[in-house]
């Protein structure tokens, strides 16, 4: 690679870094996903909420619709009710029968699992009402949202206007997953592939290498798979970069494949 070193900005001042090894760990970005009245006050990403939640103990509205799909809708409705609010309905676009295909995946994690069915539980004895195959239409109001639209969505996730229905609200929280931050590994050149749950992310071989050979790739940059398997993915990279640095590490070959295991299981809960 002609050119090691990374343009960074900090503080209004440009800075360059030269390095021998890369690692490549952006993280990740909220899916957001257009609609009639998406841009309005109101109308924001789940992951927006929590951090509003958390950082500052804010509620961002007292009436709240939670859309999308995902184990998150589930979470985030939850943490607001906790918080204060009134949630009149979870709109999960998947039907439930796609979920349930899923339990083999859930028994190999089975805190987690136990951790998902404590939060439904939550949800009915506070009767929170779970709708499965349905999603958002549009939100309205002026200036801030009112109401929102829901309706059934098909197998492709096209929404039945004809069975509608308007709930009265001020706050719509919209989580339709994440894509990787990819953009650096982009503009850097790398080998690049289209993943139906994480958008472009880059090429990587089983020990984190990219198509550039000292450039290394861990986490949701290039997998969406959580924190765990972010974690393991980190390890098996810097493992990487140090194997070509000649940095021999003791009984590499056992670890790698000790943490290959543990990252297929995520990948497989996941």
């Amino acid at each position: 690679m002609a050119d090691q070193h990374l343009l960074t900005a900090h503080q209004e001042t440009l800075s360059t870094i030269d390095y021998e090894q890369l690692i490549l760990a952006t993280g990740c970005q909220e899916r957001s996903i257009p609609f009639p009245g998406w841009d309005m006050p109101g109308v924001m990403l789940l992951g927006g909420i929590q951090l509003q939640i958390k950082s500052g103990l804010v509620r961002p509205g007292n009436r709240c619709v939670i859309t999308g799909t995902g184990p998150l809708l589930v979470l985030v409705a939850c943490q607001l009710h906790k918080a204060g609010c009134d949630i009149t309905g979870i709109y999960e676009a998947a039907p439930f029968k796609d979920l349930a295909r899923e339990t083999l995946a859930l028994l190999n994690r089975p805190q987690l699992a136990l951790d998902g069915l404590s939060m439904m539980m939550y949800l009915k004895r506070h009767h929170i009402p779970m709708h499965y195959g349905w999603g958002v239409v549009k939100a309205i109001g002026g200036p801030q949202v009112e109401q929102v639209t829901v309706a059934p969505y098909s197998k492709d996730w096209h929404p039945d206007v004809s069975r509608a229905e308007t709930i009265n609200a001020d706050v719509l929280g919209i989580g339709y997953g994440f894509a990787a931050r990819s953009q650096l590994a982009q503009l850097m050149g790398l080998e690049m592939q289209y993943d139906h749950m994480s958008g472009a992310i880059p090429v990587v071989d089983e020990w984190q290498r990219a198509s550039i050979d000292n450039v290394y790739c861990a986490g949701d940059t290039v997998k969406f798979a959580g924190a765990e398997a972010a974690m393991l993915e980190g390890k098996i990279a810097a493992y990487a970069a140090l194997n070509a640095r000649n940095i021999l590490m003791p009984n590499l070959e056992n670890e790698f494949k000790a943490l290959r295991h543990q990252l297929d299981k995520s990948y497989r809960f996941r």
